[in-house]
């Protein structure tokens, strides 16, 4: 019996470890790299690229705002959303007051793009505040 326990010990703690060291990876650190508030800094309309400062809009006026949950809300036009997203290390895949939005996201430059519409698209950087 001794015997038993004595080879069999290593093994259950070895693979207790291995549970303890790869439980809560997943979905959080997906997440983390979208998780705040987004603000545009530029935009793209008519095919004339503009920095989001020279529309005068106001602050808010356009915005995401990511949770390490799934859950988000935006800003789009005014108007706020509440919702969902997946976030599949390319693009953002939200669902806002039951509609569908796909955002691009650029790693190296840590962006978000978002179409507005058939003629203005967004970009969006995380705000440091």
């Amino acid at each position: 019996m001794k015997f038993i326990i004595k080879r069999t010990l290593p093994v259950f703690l070895s693979l207790f470890a291995v549970i303890f060291l790869f439980s809560g990876c997943g979905d959080k650190s997906e997440n983390e790299v979208l998780k705040g508030k987004w603000v545009p800094v530029s935009a793209v309309i008519d095919g004339e690229t503009v920095q989001y400062s020279e529309l005068e809009l106001k602050d808010g006026y356009f915005e995401f705002n990511f949770k390490g949950n799934g859950s988000c809300t935006a800003t789009l036009a005014g108007i706020e959303y509440k919702g969902s997203y997946v976030f599949s290390g390319t693009s953002v895949d939200a669902t806002l007051n039951g509609n569908s939005e796909k955002l691009s996201y650029e790693a190296t430059r840590q962006t978000l793009t978002y179409s507005y519409d058939n003629t203005t698209s967004f970009t969006f950087i995380k705000d440091q505040n």
